[in-house]
């Protein structure tokens, strides 16, 4: 089963908002080029995108060709939990 939107972190980094997303890396770099969304910067190389700005844009574009594949989006949550040293992250951001 896909995992809910409460339990992605509230702003993500580029492989993780991918992954939330259901695309490539480099696909989500194409994307957010083309639609102009912009990252929160948190300091000079780090660059977090909102959830809710993910979800605006899906939904603008046509969520269905965004849903999350169950397996990469578990694999996802799993990846920003063992960086983020500890549990799985909560709807906060925070393990």
């Amino acid at each position: 089963m896909s995992p809910s939107a409460r339990e992605w972190p509230v702003l993500m980094d580029a492989r993780t908002s991918a992954a939330y997303l259901g695309l490539s890396p480099r696909a989500l770099r194409r994307l957010l080029a083309r639609e102009g969304l912009d990252p929160i910067l948190l300091g000079p190389r780090t660059r977090r995108w909102r959830r809710s700005d993910l979800d605006l844009l899906a939904e603008r574009l046509g969520a269905a060709s965004f849903a999350p594949r169950a397996a990469a989006a578990e694999a996802a949550l799993e990846a920003v939990a063992r960086r983020q040293g500890g549990g799985r992250p909560d709807a906060s951001g925070e393990p």
